[in-house]
Order: C-alpha cells, then structure tokens, then sequence
C-alpha cells in the first residue's frame, strides 16, 4: 500500500490492511511527491494496492507506461478531490485490468462514508460517481431549507449516522453552522457544504461547492480566508522610503 500517512483519509486505507493481514509500505515523504518516484516504489515494493488522492492519476495522461502494465498493482481507491473521466479512462489504458474504486467522506464523518466501484462501460456523461452511503450512514440533499429526493435534482449533501462528530473542539459557534437539527425530527446532519445529485442507479454524483471553499490534495481551503490572509499581508508590509 503507497499513502500519505498525514492524509486522513488514508486511516481506512491504513487500519483495514493491517487488519486484513496485509504489509502497509511506508516510504519517505520525497518518494510520493512525483510520479516517476511514486510508481517506482509501487513496482519496486510489490505493491497491490494503493490507496492515495488523485493526484498521480493525470500522469498516466503521458505515453510512459510507469511500469503498471507489469506491476502486481491490481486495486487503487481514490478520493479526496473530484475525479475527471480522461484520467481514469488513461489510466485503464495502461492497466485495462485495474480495479479502481471511488471513495467520499469529509473528516467529520470519520472520513470514508461511501465506496463504488468505477468502470469504464458505466461512466455516463464523463460524470464520477462517490457511491452510495455505507450501512448506517444516512445521505439527504437539501435545498432551500428542504429535502429534494428526486432523481438529478442537485442539494446539498447532509450527512447523519452514528459515526458524525459530536462538534468541533471548543467551537460550538462553528460546530452549530455545521450540524443541524432542524431537517429530520431527532437526527443531527452535518452539512458538507457539497452540492450532489442521486443518479438513475442510485449512485451519489459531486457536483461543486456550495460556498467559496475549493479542495486540494482532500484538504479543504477558504477562498474567504485565504484573501484575508493576503490583504493582512499587504497592510502589514512596510512601505520603502
């Protein structure tokens, strides 16, 4: 297994191999910043599976192989950012046989709450699919303050299930933007700030963001925050003479 071990999200990758009996492959931080290095030690370390972000698959775009062809890689889960359709569609071109699979869940649903399977004969439209809620896990899409149930009619994704976080440390001014009450009688949700649709499977599809908040590398970072952040640089930059 190749994955950033500071990336939440690789818990699920981490704890189910050791638990399944598996060796977890643990490499220097250098080894996973480029493709070349990252694919050399998943030919060189025998490795089966990967679980990591999607950063790695648009290098596959290239004409080199990277040894997949021959490797005994045969299972990768992605997640964390949305996945385009030529990125994976370039990568079965390299490994037809490559079993690749589609995981969704923000950190305060203990991270991984859906899993699908990806396949290049189901792909409709170029859209990705984040799967279906994992048992116990509860999905709603909202919109306007009401739950839409129709087939491709976008929400916002709320998510409830005994695996939600109770709050955010110390912070229950934020802890009450994110969680709500208020839409199913007796059942906390959080909301993700993900805007989604059920497709004609019954598969859950990302759409965008419903604020100004992008995700990079499965981190989620403040457009709002950011540009405060510079404007305070500016202000406190000393003016030359």
């Amino acid at each position: 297994m190749c994955v950033a071990l500071h990336f939440d999200g690789s818990y699920s990758s981490l704890f189910t191999t050791l638990y399944s009996g598996g060796t977890v492959i643990i490499r220097p931080r250098d080894a996973l910043l480029f493709a070349r290095t990252f694919f050399n030690a998943v030919v060189n370390e025998n490795v089966t599976y990967s679980g990591s972000r999607r950063v790695f698959a648009p290098a596959t775009r290239e004409s080199t192989d990277w040894g997949l062809s021959n490797s005994p890689l045969a299972m990768i889960a992605l997640g964390g950012e949305a996945i385009p359709a030529a990125d994976l569609r370039s990568l079965w071109a390299h490994a037809p046989r490559m079993r690749v699979f589609n995981r969704y869940g923000p950190t305060e649903t203990t991270i991984c709450v859906t899993d699908v399977e990806l396949r290049s004969d189901a792909l409709r439209d170029d859209t990705i699919p984040i799967g279906t809620p994992h048992p116990g896990v509860s999905f709603y899409l909202v919109d306007d303050g009401k739950m839409v149930d129709e087939v491709n009619t976008v929400g916002e994704l709320h998510i409830g299930g005994d695996q939600l976080m109770d709050g955010y440390w110390n912070a229950p001014e934020l802890t009450a933007r994110a969680l709500s009450t208020d839409i199913v009688s007796g059942e906390t949700l959080y909301r993700t700030g993900d805007l989604a649709y059920r497709d004609l499977d019954g598969n859950y599809v990302y759409v965008d963001r419903a604020d100004r908040v992008i995700k990079r590398s499965g981190v989620r970072i403040s457009l709002v925050e950011l540009s405060g952040a510079i404007s305070s640089l500016a202000r406190s930059r000393p003016r030359r003479a």
